[in-house]
């Protein structure tokens, strides 16, 4: 079953591909993975297009064919840790399958952002990752 999903209001699925949720459209399109609702519609207007399509899934639904081909999500976020993994298991997971889009992951607040963004870039250079912070004191807030 297909949501059409916006970027300020989703249901929680296993996953709907953001092809699906699109139709036609050519409005970027974003996967959240582990993030709730609210979350998501607090999000910096640099961080995610108020005309996103936004598809929600949880890590442990996730495959290879949700994140990778024709029907991968021009974004990925997700936070920095959650029960059950954290984000160095979802950037190994999207190396591995070959996606190609951006992966930005959300810390309420991180003192060695410089480091862990470090070594998530060391882990998969061929990956654009960053690290959002989101107390404030990240640039994207000043853009």
């Amino acid at each position: 079953m297909a949501d059409t999903p916006n970027a300020r209001s989703m249901s929680e699925t296993a996953w709907t591909t953001p092809s699906e949720a699109a139709g036609p459209q050519e409005n970027p399109t974003v996967l959240t993975v582990a993030l709730s609702e609210d979350a998501v519609a607090h999000l910096p207007r640099h961080v995610l297009d108020p005309q996103a399509v936004v598809a929600r899934a949880t890590f442990d639904k996730l495959t290879r064919s949700q994140i990778v081909g024709p029907c991968a999500p021009d974004l990925i976020l997700s936070p920095l840790v959650q029960r059950g993994f954290d984000a160095m298991d979802l950037l190994t997971m999207l190396s591995v399958a070959g996606f190609r889009g951006r992966y930005l992951v959300l810390a309420p607040s991180a003192p060695h952002v410089t480091l862990i963004r470090s070594e998530m870039q060391t882990q998969a250079p061929e990956l654009n990752v960053d690290i959002i912070v989101l107390d404030g004191t990240s640039v994207l807030y000043e853009i």
